[in-house]
């Protein structure tokens, strides 16, 4: 079945994007690869599939500020590193906020970086009601800036309802999705989820959500049937639109 509908329906991930939206593969942090060397390989394999800008993040929360001086150190380490292979492609860091207990009083008193000026990448835990969000997204907000929420735990982001998503979109939330969680990578539970969420124009950022080199081998062979590959690509045109005339600003930390 697998090898059919590689056959008869494939997708070169370039054509859903070519910026991969919150990629968590920084060395050294819960969510990234286990060494620098892992991760230049795996941005020297993405870059062959035809990503060119890849957009780092790692979890900050207000319990643990210091997280994020210890991600750009290891980042521009691994800009260095990207640089001297010589792999062609654009890296930018930016922080993904945890929306804890603290996080909405956190908000009014620190300026929160942003990706491309003006859109914020926000994780949300599994057991948190969406209701509870309200006030931090409108703090958020309030200060001018577009809430982006982040597929970090894919198979918690697939126990949200489409009713729950309904809803955080009423609140002004965009949201991200991996590619690999189309692919059954986290189960299929996700990958309903992730259709869903495509079929319903509810998903604004695609990721490739690849930290290993078997990731990498299921993108090049990326298929799906075609009424995926038409939410795919009327997404990859939505990020376009919410990415047009930014992505020139994406350079390395310097």
């Amino acid at each position: 079945m697998i090898e059919l509908l590689q056959r008869r329906h494939p997708f070169p991930i370039s054509r859903a994007t070519t910026v991969d939206t919150g990629i968590h593969l920084i060395p050294d942090t819960p969510e990234g690869t286990s060494n620098l060397a892992s991760t230049v390989q795996l941005v020297g394999g993405l870059t062959a599939l035809g990503i060119q800008h890849f957009v780092f993040t790692s979890l900050v929360s207000t319990e643990h500020p210091t997280a994020l001086q210890t991600a750009r150190r290891v980042f521009q380490q691994l800009c260095e590193a990207v640089d001297q292979a010589g792999i062609p492609s654009y890296l930018s860091y930016i922080p993904t906020y945890v929306i804890d207990d603290a996080f909405e009083h956190w908000v009014k008193s620190h300026p929160l970086e942003t990706l491309y000026g003006e859109y914020v990448l926000l994780g949300i835990a599994g057991k948190q009601h969406v209701r509870e969000l309200k006030g931090p997204l409108f703090e958020v907000r309030a200060r001018g800036y577009q809430p982006i929420i982040m597929q970090r735990e894919p198979e918690q982001y697939a126990k949200l309802s489409i009713r729950a998503i309904a809803y955080l979109r009423y609140l002004g939330c965009f949201f991200q999705l991996g590619l690999t969680t189309i692919i059954g990578k986290h189960g299929y539970r996700a990958m309903t989820m992730a259709e869903r969420m495509l079929a319903a124009g509810y998903v604004d950022f695609l990721s490739t959500g690849s930290c290993t080199p078997e990731d990498i081998h299921k993108l090049e062979a990326f298929a799906t049937l075609p009424k995926t590959s038409k939410a795919l690509r009327l997404t990859a045109t939505r990020q376009l639109e919410l990415l047009r005339g930014k992505t020139a600003n994406l350079a390395p930390l310097s």
